[in-house]
């Protein structure tokens, strides 16, 4: 087996062996993956824990690179596939929904901490005048 030259399409080349995979495969690809990093990671904490600050800290963000870039470029090319699974397939409407969910949640608090802080300045300016209940609006 021989790769292109031009690093893209072995990129490309790559991406087309592993659409190819059959769900379960695809699954075990992605497991495999975060297998390999997740270990990394918690080991940079022992390296770092010794006195290896710098190695440490360059291992730790090499191995949150990995796991960023790689894991999740794996999880977009076999998701598809994944999706034809009926357990992964309510597994991940399950997820999309509370993450949604967390947005919406997220939003509203964002949305009143902005209008609060938009009224702090007259709140404050009616205490100072010595009103009792400054009004919001």
């Amino acid at each position: 087996m021989q790769f292109p030259g031009n690093p893209k399409s072995r990129l490309l080349y790559l991406r087309r062996q592993i659409e190819r995979l059959p769900p379960y495969p695809a699954l075990l690809l992605v497991v495999g993956a975060r297998a390999v990093v997740e270990p990394l990671k918690l080991a940079t904490i022992f390296i770092a824990g010794e006195g290896h600050w710098v190695t440490g800290g360059l291992m730790m963000l090499f191995a949150y690179a990995v796991s960023l870039f790689a894991t999740h470029w794996l999880f977009v090319v076999v998701k598809p596939k994944l999706l034809t699974l009926r357990w992964f397939a309510r597994l991940w409407a399950s997820f999309v929904r509370l993450r949604d969910k967390a947005r919406r949640w997220a939003r509203k608090r964002i949305l009143r901490l902005r209008i609060s802080w938009r009224a702090a300045p007259r709140l404050r300016a009616s205490r100072r005048s010595g009103k009792s209940s400054p009004s919001l609006t």
